[in-house]
């Protein structure tokens, strides 16, 4: 049995206000674990994100898979949120054998992604609008979507449960009971029998 994988403290933007007691201790434990694991148990090569922030998200899937293919956007990084920015290039440069390219830029305004990804991780506008927006402008170029702040954000559990009502082509879906929780939609039958197994 392999231990399991902790978010490194040190990793943290210094003056992060998550960095800070319980609330670290949960996301470090219980939220960003799971990033790692589904990228090693679902054998991910390649992951969009919607929402970088700082980049702890990505740095806990490019531990699992320091090679792995990553496009990342967000649309605060010009805004108040520039040292988170700066931080998640810092923490990119620890991967050189990735293929990392991040971007400042609105998923809103996107109609389609850069290309295919094995995963997309949606955590950009939690409002429920641009929430399913971002899942849906997903949905036909990867195998699999993760959403964030499903059990801690009404309005993106609103959304995700509206995609799976009128959206076909999910034939799967599962609840993480992490931190904040998430929802792993299920988007290609190639990987179906390995979140219902």
């Amino acid at each position: 049995m392999t231990e399991k994988w902790i978010f490194p403290k040190e990793k943290m933007m210094p003056g992060d206000g998550w960095s800070g007691g319980n609330f670290y201790e949960q996301l470090s434990q219980n939220q960003y674990p799971h990033y790692h694991e589904i990228i090693g148990f679902f054998g991910i090569q390649s992951v969009f994100e919607i929402g970088v922030r700082a980049g702890y998200s990505m740095f806990a899937m490019l531990t699992a898979n320091p090679g792995l293919r990553f496009y990342g956007v967000d649309k605060l990084c010009e805004d108040e949120s520039r040292p988170r920015w700066a931080h998640a290039i810092q923490l990119a440069t620890e991967f050189p054998e990735a293929d990392i390219r991040l971007e400042k830029g609105n998923s809103q305004k996107m109609t389609e992604l850069p290309g295919r990804f094995d995963l997309a991780h949606v955590d950009g506008d939690h409002s429920k609008g641009p929430a399913l927006h971002d899942i849906k402008l997903c949905a036909p170029y990867v195998d699999l979507i993760l959403v964030d702040d499903y059990n801690y954000i009404s309005t993106v559990k609103d959304a995700v449960d509206e995609f799976l009502v009128t959206c076909e082509g999910v034939s799967n879906w599962g609840h993480i009971p992490s931190y904040h929780g998430h929802a792993l939609l299920v988007t290609r039958d190639v990987v179906a029998p390995l979140i219902a197994g």
